[in-house]
């Protein structure tokens, strides 16, 4: 009875409609194609996992209810800076998902996008150090999982105790500390600008006293900056840059005589083709006027009427054949003509003074 009971529920389960089939498979094809595939919620969200210089990146994949019919959304974490994400950290600018159909596979959308994140890294904000030092109270560590908003609040809220020095030790950097990076770098043909440091070490034994009085004043902090090797190195590549384009433009100069006399060259050629298209435009009108003159169909057309008249003829001549009288009157008159004229050219050539 229990085997009985058992089979009844079986049987009662609906079968899958066409659509879940197909959202299986997608979701089949999405763990094939890529790897670190983790099921947050059956069937409707899952997170792909991929490093990109030492950065693990998670696309969060969400499956709305009438998927593959509808498209999926990405999102990415933690948060970056890439061409083909928002703000809201969502994809937005990937032709394939933008597309996405049936008809399309998912895991190969989604390996796509990692693809993309490899071969033009996307920006990463600065990561605090997760060293635990002397932090002003109420200031949230990156372990309590705080948000910039409320680490700016506590910032506020904090007032240093007076003091000559700073009483918060330096911290050091870490080796894998993030450095900002130009994304067009790696583009050929462009400028790559130099790193960025995240700490400048110049301010390091400077009191709370001192800094302020470097944040007021403007042209302390513009020689600071200046005295940066970053912004020295910047500034010599500038020179650099202009020289290169002072003799480019020099080039271009010289070489300006030799662009005109090609022009000159190029505005008589055109000329001459013009006067030879309009050569062969008249002998192609003629070319046609002959091909349409002397046609198969129009010399048919022809030889069909020259037949035609010619039989017309053969049959005249040959009723007048059967009228003997009007053929042997006509016979002698066109005879007697010859024979005067023999006549006459015979006594020219006995006589020729006649």
């Amino acid at each position: 009875m229990f085997g009985w009971l058992s089979g009844r529920q079986q049987s009662e389960l609906p079968e899958p409609t066409a659509l879940q089939v197909q959202r299986s498979n997608q979701i089949d094809w999405l763990k094939a194609a890529n790897q670190n595939v983790t099921e947050i919620q059956r069937d409707v969200e899952y997170r792909v996992n991929t490093s990109v210089k030492g950065v693990t990146i998670s696309l969060f994949v969400t499956l709305p209810p009438q998927f593959p019919q509808d498209k999926p959304v990405v999102k990415v974490s933690p948060p970056l800076t890439h061409p083909w994400v928002n703000n809201q950290m969502q994809v937005v600018d990937c032709y394939e998902l933008n597309a996405f159909n049936m008809h399309y596979d998912l895991g190969k959308v989604i390996r796509g996008i990692v693809e993309e994140f490899q071969r033009n890294p996307p920006l990463f904000p600065p990561q605090q150090s997760t060293f635990s030092y002397n932090y002003p109270p109420n200031v949230p560590t990156i372990g309590g999982q705080a948000t910039p908003r409320d680490f700016t609040a506590s910032l506020q809220s904090y007032s240093p105790a007076p003091a000559a020095k700073s009483t918060l030790p330096y911290i050091p950097p870490n080796k894998g500390q993030f450095q900002y990076q130009n994304p067009v770098a790696n583009i050929p043909g462009r400028y790559a600008m130099p790193d960025v440091p995240e700490y400048f070490s110049q301010l390091k034994d400077l009191s709370i006293s001192e800094l302020r009085e470097l944040s007021a004043d403007e042209s302390k902090l513009l020689q600071m900056i200046g005295q940066m090797p970053e912004v020295q190195k910047l500034s010599d590549d500038q020179e650099r840059m202009c020289g290169g384009n002072e003799c480019l433009a020099r080039e271009n100069l010289n070489q300006r005589p030799i662009l005109e006399e090609s022009k000159k060259k190029l505005l008589e050629k055109y000329d001459q083709l013009n006067e030879l298209r309009t050569q062969f435009d008249d002998l192609s009108k003629k070319q046609d006027d002959v091909l349409q003159r002397y046609d198969l169909s129009t010399l048919q057309d022809r030889l069909k009427v020259a037949a035609e008249e010619a039989e017309e003829a053969s049959e005249k001549i040959a009723d007048e054949f059967l009228d003997d009288r009007s053929f042997a009157k006509d016979e002698r008159g066109k005879n007697a003509i010859p024979l005067t004229q023999l006549a006459c050219s015979c006594i020219h050539l006995i006589y020729p003074s006649l």
